[in-house]
């Protein structure tokens, strides 16, 4: 909530766009450094505390970049009478997939290990 609240600041500081990939970076940044300490030969309680705090700045980033720019885009591309159809009709999009993946997750792990499973997503 407080990475959504953020976010808007972001954009209207320094645009969508900026905002955009500053964000997908850092998120590519904390996806490679949790898969680097999740890939170490043996997991200590350290690196459970840092795949914990890149989690929390992942989702954080998540927030402020991608997760805001998609609703100010939507405003901005399409007609004003198709602007409630189109969040809907993204919204519903976007939360199921977000449900298969939660769904898809638990299988996935099983299957290829949790090391494997979390370098796919």
């Amino acid at each position: 909530l407080v990475g959504s609240f953020a976010g808007v600041a972001v954009v209207a500081r320094v645009g969508k766009r900026s905002s955009l990939l500053s964000g997908i970076a850092v998120l590519a940044f904390c996806l490679l450094a949790i898969a680097a300490v999740l890939l170490a030969p043996i997991p200590t309680a350290e690196s459970a505390r840092a795949v914990l705090v890149l989690m929390c700045v992942y989702a954080f980033c998540y927030q402020t970049g991608p997760g805001v720019v998609y609703f100010t885009a939507i405003t901005e591309i399409c007609a004003p009478p198709l602007v409630a159809i189109v969040y809907s009709l993204g919204n519903s999009m976007r939360y199921g997939f977000e449900l298969a993946v939660s769904m898809g997750f638990l299988s996935l792990s099983e299957l290829v290990g949790l090391h494997g499973s979390m370098l796919t997503f």
